[in-house]
């Protein structure tokens, strides 16, 4: 979504998930450093190992 521009509830369909829990997601993804179009990108925070879903989830992507 912060790549392509794309809205909220348009991502959250292609992702099958709620716009909601999508909306919740994208403060904190800023905060841990995820790519934004103003935001360089960060390297990986002290002990924010990312789960087995979401290493998936990102990879899928």
């Amino acid at each position: 979504m912060t790549e392509t521009g794309k809205p909220i509830p348009e991502v959250a369909e292609d992702l099958g998930i709620h716009p909601g829990t999508l909306r919740s997601w994208v403060p904190r993804a800023r905060h841990n450093g995820s790519p934004s179009p103003d935001r360089p990108v960060a390297g990986p925070s002290p002990g924010g190992r990312l789960r087995e879903s979401e290493r998936a989830e990102l990879e899928r992507r």
